[in-house]
């Protein structure tokens, strides 16, 4: 079975490093690894509805206090919830604020991302797209080679693509986002070096 530890060998033989062998050891991969995973694995999490870290809520938990304007109810998130997708009801308006969902909806469910998502439960694709990512993000500490990053950068790319495609074919699409967090990406490297095109 997959593990975090897989996912980082991958990451430094994309690299052209030497693998780590544990998230334990003192290499600077390792700490690089473990630094950078989970953050760049929750930004992947944000920007597709990805079937595998979806979950659907009961009715939400009232709050004690309503907002002060512009909607009638104040809900608590579930516990696991990393990003908010939609409300079980179309036509509402609704937004997170301090932890907290904003709606006129009453006994308002959403359709969320959930924050516990291992290795195990990610698709194949998923996994290839994460080590790509976690590769394109530390990989100039690693390597401080600019030429491969940009080819990392295009591998990249593709991967994103293909997984998103492939998710897709599992339902309905629900939307598009306005733009995928690699297409932020501005430049690479110390400060002021500039991402080659």
């Amino acid at each position: 079975m997959a593990a975090k530890i897989d996912i980082c060998k991958s990451t430094c033989i994309k690299l052209g490093v030497e693998p780590i062998a544990s998230l334990t050891e003192s290499s600077k991969a390792a700490r690089l690894c473990n630094t950078q995973y989970q953050p760049i694995l929750d930004a992947l999490l944000e920007d597709h509805y990805w079937n595998f870290a979806s979950r659907r809520s009961s009715a939400l938990a009232l709050s004690s206090t309503s907002p002060e304007f512009g909607y009638a109810y104040r809900y608590t998130l579930p516990t696991d919830c990393l990003q908010v997708k939609f409300l079980n009801v179309e036509g509402y308006e609704w937004e997170v604020e301090d932890g907290y969902l904003l709606t006129d909806l009453q006994n308002a469910q959403i359709g969320y991302i959930r924050n516990d998502v291992t290795v195990a439960d990610m698709s194949r694709s998923f996994r290839e797209l994460l080590s790509h990512m976690l590769a394109l993000d530390i990989g100039y500490s690693l390597t401080q080679n600019l030429r491969q990053m940009a080819l990392l950068d295009g591998k990249t790319e593709r991967y994103l693509s293909k997984a998103r495609n492939i998710d897709a074919k599992e339902g309905t699409v629900r939307g598009k986002s306005d733009g995928t967090w690699l297409d932020s990406r501005q430049s690479y490297g110390p400060a002021n070096v500039p991402w080659p095109r």
